[in-house]
């Protein structure tokens, strides 16, 4: 991919506006993170062909090999307390789910708190990793890893029940520097938005893309699990979860199993 080429159809004033393009990476996080503690501005892409080490949450692999996906990871400065980043993982998630529906006419949809579904299988993850004092952020990292060019036969025998690529759920090749175009724009209008209004303006247009809403689901929350029915988003980006009656909200989770009908 070519750093000139995305950047001459971004309609953006900040985010992308320097791009590095790498063949292979460990990590783009890991890198984007360095360059960050040396000062990197604002709005700075680190996109890779290939990672080696790719990451996603709970220290899973991010499946990245080289020229068919999106791996990349921006570089933020939000003047926001520390509390406040978790909310970018939704903002992050909304995002290209606008940009794959506005390319390809397709619904994405969103699993809380951090992927990207077509037809039920999963897209697109989003990473946040943030270095903050007692009550400032100092930056943040935002890794997006998306399944562009993946045929089943690319994905591992371990992934292919649960994984598909926006070529596998659209039918047709798609071009990977149009779809990070189009995220990095979509981003950069949410993100201003929250920055001047909190995360209020993204909880409707993210819960209407949320499938968990009004399932039954079991959620790990530290080493504990949680089954109830997923109710709504509170201002806050928590998942709120009714369970023998009592509301629980949590900021943080992994959805293990989810039943859209019956009882658990």
């Amino acid at each position: 991919m070519d750093a000139e080429t995305i950047i001459s159809v971004l309609q953006t004033r900040v985010i992308g506006r320097e791009i590095l393009c790498l063949d292979t990476v460990d990590s783009t996080n890991r890198y984007a993170r360095e360059l960050a503690e040396h000062g990197a501005a604002e709005g700075v892409v680190v996109l890779a062909e290939e990672q080696t080490r790719g990451r996603g949450r709970l220290d899973r692999t991010w499946h990245s090999p080289p020229g068919l996906g999106l791996w990349f990871s921006l570089i933020l400065r939000p003047p926001i307390a520390p509390a406040a980043a978790p909310g970018l993982s939704l903002l992050t998630g909304l995002a290209v789910a606008k940009a794959i529906e506005s390319q390809l006419h397709i619904t994405a949809d969103l699993k809380w708190p951090n992927d990207c579904l077509l037809y039920d299988k999963k897209t697109a993850g989003i990473l946040i990793d943030l270095a903050a004092e007692a009550k400032s952020v100092r930056f943040i990292v935002v890794g997006i890893g998306i399944n562009v060019r993946l045929l089943t036969d690319d994905f591992p025998p371990e992934l292919r029940e649960t994984a598909t690529s926006l070529a596998v759920a659209a039918g047709h090749s798609v071009d990977r520097e149009t779809i990070l175009a189009a995220v990095l724009t979509e981003f950069e209008t949410d993100y201003f938005r929250f920055l001047a209004e909190g995360l209020t303006p993204t909880i409707g247009p993210y819960t209407r893309r949320c499938g968990l809403i009004g399932c039954q689901v079991d959620i790990l929350a530290g080493r504990k699990t949680i089954r109830g029915t997923a109710v709504r988003i509170d201002p806050s980006g928590a998942l709120v979860l009714v369970a023998n009656g009592q509301e629980h909200v949590l900021m943080a989770g992994e959805v293990t199993r989810v039943r859209k009908t019956g009882t658990i």
